[in-house]
């Protein structure tokens, strides 16, 4: 969507012989207009005091380089141009207030028929919004974006872990990041997802920068689609974080936020948050869109979801998913800016 902010002159459909001065301007913020003088003539009350109109009008006619503007449009042309926009904007999204969201598309009521027809035509275009239109509050932000979208093949390993397997997983207890990364999240990708020690690179390093200064960090865990452990010149995967404790939502999120500063650098299909009593995968989008949690598995549940997990993490998925994403992701380091 092209934002724009344009002079030119204003008048109600009533009151067509009121013409005002004012400018109308279109940004993250949404739609806003401001005027020189009111729409409707000022109001001289019995104790002397002028008033302007008293409540803004329902709708207001322009003109803006000879062409006549209302504030109705075709939903369908707001949600192309939105795609639009998102397609060419840096940040691979673009954002409103939820309050202001309706004025994209003239109204000045947002029902359920209207919303859930709005709902229906981003759907069809790609376009997810987050939050919800129906969970937002008035003052919340709206991300629309684009996400990459990865098709899941229906796949089980083979040979498949044991019952005795699952049942040492859901019994292991650690107390450092470095017992779960050793006795949980190791053993689940290399014995459960079928990664070979050679595709494991544990403390891998990688180089950024915050401005022009440089820095080194150390993933916990990274798993590449062979021997390459390289982030430009082989295919790094999936990036493990282990966390020693993860007690809250709050917790997660903020370890999420360092996963993904992290695979910014190095560009893999997803990254995963474990605690070793949850396992939390996420959707890596780059600057394309926000990132998505896609899992979230328990220890003691991970017989019963292991399945789920398995379709996306195994080698040959994440490989595909990574190939899916890549020339929309661009290359390690390119998206730092999201």
């Amino acid at each position: 969507m092209e934002f724009f902010a344009t002079h030119g002159r204003f008048w109600l459909p009533q009151r067509q012989q009121r013409v005002v001065n004012g400018s109308l301007t279109f940004d993250e913020d949404g739609i806003r207009l401001d005027l020189g003088d009111p729409l409707r003539a000022p109001q001289v009350r019995a104790d002397g005091i002028v008033r302007g109109s008293p409540e803004p009008a329902a709708m207001f006619i322009g003109k803006r380089e000879g062409a006549d503007m209302t504030r109705e449009k075709d939903p369908a042309e707001i949600v192309e141009t939105i795609a639009q926009s998102i397609r060419v904007s840096q940040r691979g999204a673009r954002k409103v207030k939820a309050h202001r969201f309706k004025e994209l598309f003239g109204y000045q009521v947002l029902n359920a028929p209207r919303r859930e027809k709005i709902e229906l035509l981003m759907a069809e275009a790609g376009i997810e919004v987050r939050p919800a239109l129906k969970d937002a509050g008035r003052d919340d932000w709206l991300v629309m974006s684009m996400p990459v979208e990865v098709p899941v093949p229906e796949t089980s390993p083979d040979p498949a872990p044991k019952p005795e397997w699952f049942a040492h997983m859901a019994s292991v207890r650690t107390d450092t990041e470095r017992e779960v990364e050793m006795h949980f999240a190791s053993p689940l990708f290399q014995e459960g997802f079928g990664y070979s020690e050679e595709q494991e690179a544990a403390g891998f390093g990688i180089r950024w920068a915050r401005g022009s200064t440089p820095g080194h960090v150390e993933a916990d865990l990274l798993y590449f689609a062979d021997d390459k452990h390289d982030v430009k010149a082989g295919e790094p995967l999936v990036l493990v974080e282990c966390k020693r404790l993860i007690k809250d939502e709050k917790e997660l999120l903020a370890a999420g936020n360092q996963a993904h500063s992290y695979a910014l650098w190095v560009i893999p299909a997803y990254y995963v948050i474990t605690d070793g009593r949850i396992v939390s995968v996420w959707d890596f989008q780059g600057a394309v869109a926000p990132d998505r949690e896609l899992l979230r598995v328990s220890q003691e549940e991970l017989a019963r979801s292991f399945g789920d997990l398995y379709s996306r993490l195994n080698p040959r998925a994440a490989a595909a998913a990574r190939q899916a994403k890549v020339s929309r992701l661009g290359s390690p380091g390119e998206n730092r800016g999201h």
